[in-house]
């Protein structure tokens, strides 16, 4: 994902670079009504997901799983990134865990 704002990227190997920091575990997550923002929702309509796109901070309800070999996301209404050869290099799960097939850079310049 890449806005105009450059808040994050994830390159083709499923590397993750935040223009901000990562907070984990973050529940709830509520959206600011004044900011910009990627939200990314279960199938309840909770926000287990969002990166504000002014600062690049990321907050998931779940963990970070990096350097996963091979990415299978189960079938739900995960929020996954397919590489330009059809591989999953990254995932967000229903829980708000996220999935990298690399690592993730903080604080970086997406």
């Amino acid at each position: 994902m890449k806005a105009a704002s450059n808040a994050m990227s994830i390159d083709n190997n499923g590397n993750a670079i935040l223009r901000g920091t990562l907070v984990q575990n973050q529940d709830p997550i509520n959206p600011a009504p004044d900011q910009d923002e990627f939200v990314m929702k279960d199938s309840l309509g909770d926000v287990v997901a969002l990166v504000r796109l002014q600062n690049g901070n990321m907050f998931i309800s779940g963990n970070l799983f990096e350097s996963q070999p091979s990415l299978i996301p189960p079938a739900s209404d995960d929020f996954v990134i397919i590489n330009s050869d059809g591989e999953v290099i990254s995932y967000i799960d229903e829980s708000g865990n996220f999935y990298l097939r690399g690592s993730l850079t903080q604080n970086g310049n997406p």
